[in-house]
């Protein structure tokens, strides 16, 4: 521009100086018009493709954060309550059971080898998950794939939780200088050109002034039963089942005792809860919730007696964690839940909670159940003790374990020595013996400022 108004410039100097020929001074201002318009023309494509490439990059990081969360959502056994179009229809968003969205967008179209396709795909015996570029394997420096989570696999099942396994990787990627693409595997410390596998760099974008049909726009499509979603991302299936968003909880309104009022089960065959069925009377049932300062101690009872529960307790957003719980399920009798057979319910979930009423969700290896409850009474401190140390037979306090060689009766120091040693156990066959340990704060409730 700044040649074009100094050509102008020497031309007003010529005319007033004297004669020139003015049909080849203006030729010579259209050349440069023309030189002009080419260099625009090709900072207008230069900018074309940065925007190209901006747009690859942002679809691929994209596309692997949301296949990540799809497969650590399935693999947590968190379902899907809703999804929704973006409101500039470039995608659809998802919220999940654990208040968490996931974010998917559809691919772009552009010209011939303007494109990026990232999924995954599973390989070797466990089938495990390893992340794809445009249908070929991520790979290392060393060769090795980019697994996307943990030994199982879990695209399209729906419902079976397989075990935790080792961390996945999320890649970044961008496009190089080249126009090739590069990858991390370090958050963006350390980058590495991307190869196929006859060790040639994989190209983001087509040569310059290629032309040809459009580059097809990688797939997302999102379809539903009655019980699950399907999302089609980029060829591969993902099947996430349905669930009902948990509300948040109040936990101070757990602490207390709970009566078991009656239970609903799960049919696998047609996906649906069954009818809320009573618990008989002979199979009453309950929970204690306690915290620290009333006491947290798991305790246990001889199968098939009236059962109240104690136990450590964590929420974790809308999951109540627990350490340690002996079960029975009373009437139908399916299984006893405790430590010892390595039974963990870390799948348990609060549906309701409330002043009054309380529903449990469980998830396990014996089926899905919900338990709804009524608040209980909770017995004061000296008689809640007492309940757990009185003998298995018989109405009387149990005396023989409970005298020391010094003061005749235990501490609580030695107590808690003598419950890891075992001695205060009780027999699982159903021996005589049936010993509940108070925590100190429980003794302490009972004997205010009592230190031992």
């Amino acid at each position: 521009m700044k040649k074009f108004f100094a050509i102008i410039t020497l031309i007003s100097m010529i005319i007033f100086v004297g004669c020139v020929d003015v049909d080849e001074l203006w030729n010579e201002i259209d050349s440069l018009k023309k030189e002009n318009q080419e260099q625009a023309d090709e900072l207008g494509k230069y900018k074309e493709r940065l925007k190209i490439v901006e747009d690859l990059t942002s679809l691929a990081n994209s596309d692997i954060a949301a296949i990540k969360a799809i497969v650590d959502a399935l693999n947590k056994n968190v379902s899907i309550v809703s999804y929704k179009e973006l409101a500039d229809k470039s995608g659809y968003q998802l919220t999940m059971s654990d208040g968490s969205t996931i974010t998917l967008r559809h691919g772009l179209k552009g010209d011939k080898g303007d494109r990026v396709v990232i999924g995954s795909k599973a390989f070797g015996k466990e089938n495990r998950l390893y992340w794809t570029l445009d249908g070929e394997f991520l790979l290392d420096a060393d060769g090795n794939k980019i697994p996307v989570t943990g030994d199982k696999g879990a695209r399209g099942d729906s419902g079976s939780r397989g075990p935790t396994g080792f961390t996945g990787i999320s890649p970044i990627l961008r496009v190089n200088e080249n126009g090739n693409w590069e990858v991390s595997y370090d958050y963006g410390k350390g980058w590495q050109e991307v190869k196929d596998k006859s060790g040639n760099p994989v190209s983001a974008l087509g040569s310059q002034g290629e032309s040809g049909e459009d580059g097809a726009a990688p797939s997302l499509s999102i379809t539903e039963t009655p019980q699950t979603v399907t999302i089609t991302l980029n060829g591969d299936e993902y099947v996430i089942p349905k669930g009902n968003a948990i509300s948040q909880i109040d936990p101070s309104l757990l602490i207390g005792q709970w009566n078991v009022l009656k239970y609903q089960d799960y049919s696998d065959e047609n996906g649906q809860w069954g009818d809320w069925e009573e618990i008989e009377a002979i199979f009453n049932a309950g929970y204690h919730f306690m915290d620290d300062s009333n006491g947290s101690y798991p305790y246990f009872t001889n199968f098939g007696l009236p059962m109240n529960h104690a136990f450590d307790y964590v929420v974790t957003g809308d999951k109540l964690l627990i350490s340690e719980l002996e079960w029975n399920h009373g009437a139908v009798g399916k299984a006893v839940m405790t430590k010892s057979p390595g039974y963990y319910l870390d799948t348990l979930t609060i549906i309701q909670l409330d002043d009054e009423n309380l529903i449990l969700e469980y998830n396990s290896k014996y089926g899905r159940f919900r338990e709804h409850l009524t608040r209980g009474v909770v017995p004061n401190p000296l008689s809640f003790v007492a309940e757990y140390n009185i003998a298995g037979q018989g109405h009387y306090f149990v005396d023989d374990l409970t005298y020391n060689h010094i003061s005749d009766y235990y501490n609580y120091y030695i107590g808690v020595m003598e419950y890891k040693s075992g001695h205060m156990i009780p027999d699982g066959a159903g021996g005589a013996y049936c010993y509940y340990l108070p925590r100190i704060e429980e003794w302490q409730s009972i004997v205010p400022g009592n230190k031992d």
